[in-house]
C-alpha cells in the first residue's frame, strides 16, 4: 500500500455494492457504501456522498448536519459490531435511461483530513431482452459470474454459433423478461448476405415477469461462395442482429456466425495401404486445403508451408492422407519424445464423431511427426479423451510417411480404427479439423499453424471444426465404443475420458519442487506444513560407497517424493518413501557416480492432512 496524503488514512477501505447489476429505467434498487477505517480515526464529521447518471434520483439517510441537529434522527450511516461503515442509498434510474447501457454510480468518503473515491457499475436491462442461446461453456461460465457475485463480467464476450457452408441449423434465442409484468412480443433475426431465416420473426408471449423462455430460428447458409473460418465474415464472424420487441420497447443484442467448411467422405475402395504415399483410386473424395494460418506467422508462400488433405473410410475406421509443402525440416525429435507436437513439424487429426463435444474430452486428438532420430513417424494423443502414446490409447492406429528428397515437405497416412473414437460415429454430422504444424528452426519452437476449419484456439472448439458427411455409412457398421473407458453417467453415447492425474501431482514433478524451494511459494499453492510438522534437520548425505541417505526429523506422518537431479537439471533417479513422525530418521535412496557436489536432492513432503513441504538439499560426503 502506498500512503496518500491527500487520501484517506492508510490501510482505509472504501468501495460500493449494489443488490442487482441490472436495473430497469423508473425502477428502484439500492447501492451500500462500505469503508472500514484503521483505529483511531475519528469519523465523526464524516460523510459518504453518491453521485448518480444524469436524471437519475438518489435517496439516502439522513446527511450529517440532520443527525447532529436531531439525535433521534436517523443516522447518516451505521458502524457495525466489526467496525464496519456502512450506508444504503435507494436509487432510481432515469425514465429515459437507454437499455443495454452500462453507467457508473460514484461515491466520496472523507476522514482524518483526506478524501477517497470509489464507484460500482450497473447496467439498464431491456424490459424484454432476447440473446443467443450460449454455447456449453459459456452458459457455465455465466453460472459462475452468478455464483461469484461478478455479473459484470457475464456479456463481455459476443456470443456466437456455428454452421457449415450450405447447410441449415436451428438457432435458438433466449427471451426473458426482465420487467415486473407479463410480456408479449416478438424477436426478429437480421441475418447478412448470403444467409437466410425460415421466418423473419418469432412471436412469444405471456411471458410472465422474471421468466425466460426461447423462440427457434431455422437458418440457411444460401451462398455456398462465401468464405468460410476466420476468413470469413468480420475476422471470421459474420454478424447477426437479434431484435427483441415488446410493449415496453425493443431491445438489440449482437451475435455472429461462423462459417465452418464441410466435406463429403466416400467409402474406400476394396483395398487402402497406409504406407506413406497417395497412390490413385484410393482417395475419391474432394481435397481438402490445409493452407490457412489460424496462429503464428504467415508462411512466405505456398512451398513455404501449405498443405492438402484426403478423406476416405471402411468398415473398420477413417483413412486420412496429408500432403505437406515445406522448405524447411524442424527439429527431429526422439521416438521417446515424440509428445507435444506443436514444438516441430507435424500434423494433429482432431475427430468429434458425434458432432456435439464441449470441449476435446469428447474427441479423438492425434499428434502425428512424419519422422523421428530412427526414421520412423511417430504419433502422440493430446488433449482429448485418452492421452498417451497410440500404441496404448488407440490400438490399431496405422501411419506411414515418406519425406522429399531433397527435401520439399512431406506426405503422412494415416488409419484411425472407430474403435479408438471415444463414441460411435454420427455419419450425418461428425466433426473434423486437420492442422499443420511448420516449424524452420532447430530449437523446438514452431512458427506457423495452419488448417481446414480455423479461428485462434480453435483446436479446443470443436463446435467451429468442419463438418463432415459419411457417404454410404450403413447403419450396420463396425463402430463400438472404446472397450478401455466406462460409459458417462446417464448416457451410453459418449465415453468417460481417460485422464491420469498423477503427472498433475506438483509434488511429484522435480521442476515444481525446485521452484517452490527457491522461491517459497507451496507446492500448487497449498497448504504449507506448519513450524515443527515438517521435515527438519535434514541433510543428503553420501558414503564412500556413493550410496545416498537422507537424515531428518519429522513432525507428523506423510509421503515424501524425491528426485536426484545433475547440473542440467535433468533427473537421473527418484522416488517415494512414507515418512512416521520421529526423530533422527534415516532413508537410504540411490547410489550415485561422480563429485557427490554436482548433484542436487529435491525433495517434496505431502502430510496425511495435505500440507506440502518443498527442499532442495546439496549432497554432503
Amino acid at each position: 500500500m502506498i500512503d496518500n496524503p491527500r487520501g484517506l488514512p492508510l490501510g482505509t477501505q472504501f468501495y460500493l455494492t449494489s443488490d442487482r447489476f441490472d436495473v430497469l429505467p423508473d425502477q428502484e434498487f439500492t447501492v451500500t457504501a462500505h469503508v472500514a477505517v484503521p483505529d483511531g480515526i475519528d469519523v465523526s464529521a464524516s460523510t459518504i456522498d453518491l453521485i448518480a447518471p444524469t436524471g437519475w434520483e438518489v435517496v439516502g439517510a439522513n446527511d450529517l448536519a440532520t443527525q447532529q441537529a436531531e439525535p433521534e434522527a436517523e443516522p447518516a450511516f451505521t458502524i457495525g459490531d466489526d467496525g464496519m461503515i456502512s450506508q444504503e442509498f435507494a436509487i432510481v434510474p432515469a425514465a429515459d435511461a437507454t437499455p443495454d447501457t452500462r453507467y457508473r454510480i460514484a461515491a466520496s468518503f472523507g476522514a482524518d483530513g483526506g478524501i477517497g473515491v470509489t464507484s460500482e457499475v450497473v447496467r439498464v436491462a431491456p424490459a424484454v431482452s432476447g440473446v443467443l442461446e450460449p454455447l456449453p461453456e459459456i452458459a457455465q461460465f455465466q453460472e459462475w459470474t452468478k455464483s461469484s457475485n461478478v455479473p459484470q463480467l457475464n456479456n463481455l464476450i459476443l456470443p456466437v454459433t456455428s454452421l457449415a457452408i450450405g447447410d441449415t441449423e436451428s438457432i435458438n434465442v433466449l427471451v426473458t423478461n426482465n420487467s415486473g409484468e407479463e410480456q408479449s412480443g416478438s424477436v426478429t433475426l437480421e441475418l447478412p448476405a448470403g444467409f437466410e431465416a425460415d421466418s423473419a420473426s418469432q412471436a412469444y408471449g405471456r411471458l410472465a415477469a422474471g421468466e425466460s423462455t426461447s423462440v427457434t430460428f431455422a437458418v440457411t447458409n444460401t451462398d455456398e461462395a462465401l468464405a468460410t473460418s476466420n476468413q470469413g465474415g468480420e475476422e471470421g464472424t459474420y454478424p447477426v442482429t437479434i431484435t427483441t420487441e415488446s410493449a415496453a420497447g425493443t431491445s438489440a443484442q449482437q451475435a455472429g456466425i461462423n462459417l465452418v467448411p464441410s466435406a463429403v467422405v466416400p467409402m474406400a475402395p476394396d483395398t487402402v495401404v497406409v504406407d506413406g504415399t497417395i497412390t490413385e483410386g484410393e482417395y475419391t473424395g474432394e481435397p481438402l486445403d490445409l493452407s490457412r494460418v489460424w496462429e503464428g506467422d504467415d508462411p512466405d508462400d505456398a512451398a513455404d508451408a501449405s498443405g492438402t488433405a484426403w478423406l476416405t473410410w471402411g468398415n473398420d475406421g477413417i483413412y486420412v492422407a496429408v500432403e505437406v509443402q515445406d522448405e524447411t525440416l524442424g527439429t527431429v525429435l526422439t521416438p521417446a519424445d515424440a509428445k507435444r507436437h506443436w514444438r516441430t513439424d507435424s500434423v494433429e487429426i482432431a475427430i468429434d464423431p458425434l458432432g456435439t463435444a464441449p470441449n476435446t474430452s469428447a474427441t479423438f486428438k492425434v499428434g502425428v511427426f512424419p519422422t523421428s532420430t530412427d526414421g520412423s513417424p511417430q504419433a502422440y494423443r493430446d488433449a482429448d479423451a485418452y492421452q498417451g502414446p497410440v500404441a496404448e490409447t488407440a490400438p490399431g492406429f496405422e501411419m506411414a510417411s515418406t519425406l522429399t528428397e531433397p527435401y520439399t515437405g512431406y506426405v503422412l497416412e494415416t488409419f484411425i480404427p472407430f474403435e479408438a473414437l471415444p463414441a460411435d460415429l454420427d455419419p450425418d454430422n461428425a466433426a473434423m479439423n486437420i492442422f499443420i504444424y511448420d516449424s524452420d528452426t532447430e530449437d523446438l519452437t514452431g512458427q506457423s499453424r495452419l488448417g481446414w476449419s480455423t479461428w485462434n484456439g480453435v483446436q479446443g472448439d470443436p463446435y467451429r471444426w468442419g463438418t463432415l458427411e459419411f457417404d454410404g455409412y450403413g447403419a450396420n457398421t463396425a463402430s463400438p465404443v472404446a472397450d478401455v473407458a466406462t460409459p458417462v453417467a446417464g448416457s451410453a453415447a459418449v465415453d468417460e475420458p481417460i485422464m491420469p492425474l498423477d503427472v498433475a501431482q506438483s509434488t511429484q514433478s522435480p521442476q515444481s519442487i525446485a521452484q517452490s524451494a527457491a522461491d517459497g511459494v507451496p507446492l500448487a499453492g497449498r497448504t504449507p506444513v506448519a513450524d515443527g510438522e515438517g521435515l527438519t534437520n535434514v541433510e543428503a548425505v553420501v558414503d564412500a560407497n556413493g550410496r545416498l541417505a537422507l537424515t531428518y526429523d519429522a513432525g507428523a506422518n506423510g509421503l515424501a517424493n524425491y528426485f536426484l537431479v545433475d547440473g542440467s537439471g535433468a533427473a537421473i533417479g527418484s522416488g517415494m518413501f512414507e515418512v512416521a513422525s520421529g526423530v533422527m530418521l534415516e532413508t537410504a535412496l540411490v547410489t550415485i557416480a561422480g563429485d557427490p557436489a554436482s548433484y542436487t536432492l529435491l525433495v517434496s513432503f505431502e502430510t496425511e492432512d495435505g500440507a506440502v513441504q518443498a527442499l532442495a538439499l546439496d549432497l554432503t560426503g
